[in-house]
């Protein structure tokens, strides 16, 4: 009574993938993260101590400041990785229509199951087109006066 279909229910199929792409993701995200954290000096946060800032303060005028490329970055790569679901939905469920249906998965199917190569390479082209936009358009709102230390 306890085992739910997870993949096999419409409701829950793109919510138990959303799960398992998150996991597989999130170590790299960490990772780039605290590489960014350890890139900034201890002298500034004993600046910001010295000079009165508590721990909001120092998150919010020295850490966030000094890492807000890297969170450029990540969100960039999160863009991208969002596109490239494919190869986890294929792999968990093998692109199973009209229940894990994502970009990916319906340019496979119309190019390699529905034999229509050119509509598959428009789909390949636009999506490539959208991942640029996007980035630039993230990059663009995103983008701040450098700091250098």
């Amino acid at each position: 009574a306890w085992t739910q279909p997870w993949l096999g229910k419409r409701s829950t199929a793109l919510p138990a993938i959303a799960v398992a792409m998150v996991w597989q993701g999130l170590g790299t995200y960490v990772i780039l993260f605290l590489a960014g954290l350890q890139k900034i000096p201890a002298s500034f946060y004993e600046s910001a101590q010295l000079d009165g800032a508590d721990a909001w303060q120092q998150f919010r005028h020295v850490t966030m400041p000094l890492l807000w490329d890297v969170v450029q970055v990540l969100v960039i790569l999160w863009i991208i990785g969002s596109v490239q679901a494919f190869a986890l939905i294929f792999v968990i469920t093998r692109g199973y229509p009209n229940v894990t249906e994502v970009i990916g998965t319906y340019l496979y199917w119309a190019g390699f199951q529905g034999q229509s190569i050119g509509y598959a390479s428009a789909m390949g082209v636009v999506m490539f087109l959208l991942v640029l936009t996007f980035s630039l358009l993230v990059k663009r709102l995103m983008r701040r006066e450098t700091v250098e230390y």
